[in-house]
């Protein structure tokens, strides 16, 4: 069973975190990005779906995110 975990993150931990969770077969990785970056083909506009939120802190960009995967 694939883990999908939904990461948005920023600075070091937004080029570590990813190398780790890829280094696992069964785990897929979705980027939440603002701005310039948005429209990246591994970017992800919603978390619904996924099975995991990771973000490096709680702050107002990031509470809409946390606010789906609560009602997920």
């Amino acid at each position: 069973m694939t883990t999908r975990v939904a990461l948005r993150l920023s600075g070091s931990l937004a080029r570590r975190v990813p190398k780790v969770l890829l280094a696992e077969p069964d785990v897929e990785v979705g980027f939440i990005r603002d701005g310039a970056g948005a429209e990246q083909p591994e970017s992800i506009p919603s978390v619904a779906g996924w099975n995991v939120l990771v973000v490096g802190h709680i702050s107002e960009g990031s509470e809409p995110y946390i606010e789906q995967a609560r009602a997920s």
